[in-house]
């Protein structure tokens, strides 16, 4: 083999080895240009994942504290609405209360306490139903109903103002049930926890309030207000119309004062609301931020690409052009 032959075959070696380089660099380019992706990581950054992996923490990190805000905002959201029913039961007592207290008429007197009984019921069965697998009212004792049965209590208050024959002994008898820490309500109708649920960590070091209990004080007052009604039902404690109707129009007066407290029981869980609010707009501020750092770090700039990949063309071009130029080949040729 003559020198010649050798330098032709150096020169096609050389040739060929270029011209799988640029076609590689088209290749690359191109899945760069379609995904968007630097598609050599570790040359883009230097060999140093450093930054991009602190980044990666701190995303992962955020969106575990966004699913903590989340089942938060839910737990909260769901005691929010079933104080929201409990407040309208109570506006739907009070006003058949109202309305029946100068009434002389048994009937009338009766339909107004079965009211009040149908929304004592309907209270104690909102409190006591779970969400999410946990209980609402019951603090930390979350697989326990915060309350035992409606009826099992007004058949234990039935017990209690047996035989009273003036108003002011059935209300007071009642108030020390409901509100003296050493009374029925705290010591027996009450089957959750005195201590409160774990609060909800919803950040780093920052961590909301769990919300109330059935412990809290506009609960009590509205259980008070309604069972008291729901005591005049059926002749069950009095047959005395006078003394039914003074009971029913007492506690209606006892359901408005009870909407006050009640309304500060929801003011409560609304500035907890408010808290996982803000603190879902400041994990999305952050994540919106981390992830444009990472962009930055891994997505392809694609008029970079674009120009890179139309040179890397270009050079193959070029490449044929001066190749078909010395040997003569048709592109056909070249290309097999």
């Amino acid at each position: 083999m003559n020198i010649s032959s050798l330098g032709d075959l150096a020169q096609s070696y050389v040739t060929r080895k270029r011209n799988a380089e640029i076609r590689q660099d088209i290749n690359t380019l191109t899945d760069q240009l379609a995904s968007n992706r630097i598609s050599d990581l570790a040359a883009s950054l230097q060999g140093d994942f450093g930054q991009l992996a602190s980044l990666e923490r701190s995303l992962t990190t955020l969106d575990t504290y966004q699913v903590a805000t989340n089942e938060a905002a839910f737990f909260m959201e769901t005691q929010q609405l079933t104080l929201e029913n409990v407040m309208g039961g109570l506006d739907t007592a009070v006003e058949a209360m109202l309305t029946a207290a100068n009434s002389t008429f048994s009937s009338v007197l009766n339909a107004a306490s079965i009211e009040a009984d149908t929304q004592f019921k309907t209270l104690v069965s909102s409190l006591n139903v779970p969400a999410g697998g946990r209980s609402l009212f019951s603090g930390d004792a979350t697989g326990d109903p915060a309350l035992r049965p409606a009826q099992e209590i007004l058949d234990e208050l039935s017990t209690l103002v047996s035989g009273m024959t003036d108003l002011d002994s059935i209300e007071t008898a009642l108030d020390t049930w409901f509100k003296d820490p050493a009374g029925g309500y705290e010591t027996w109708a009450y089957t959750g926890s005195t201590d409160e649920m774990e609060p909800f960590m919803i950040g780093d070091g920052r961590e909301v309030g769990p919300g109330v209990t059935a412990l809290d004080g506009g609960i009590r007052d509205t259980l008070k207000a309604l069972a008291m009604g729901a005591l005049m039902k059926d002749n069950l404690v009095t047959s005395n119309i006078t003394l039914r109707g003074q009971v029913l129009g007492r506690t209606a007066e006892l359901g408005l004062s009870s909407k006050a407290t009640l309304t500060d029981t929801r003011s409560k869980v609304g500035t907890v609301q408010a808290q996982l609010e803000y603190q879902t707009t400041r994990i999305s501020a952050e994540h919106s931020a981390f992830s444009i750092a990472r962009s930055l770090l891994v997505t392809a700039d694609p008029f970079e690409t674009a120009t890179l990949l139309e040179n890397a063309q270009f050079q193959l071009e070029s490449l044929y052009v001066a190749t078909a130029s010395s040997s003569r080949l048709s592109l056909m040729d070249y290309l097999m």
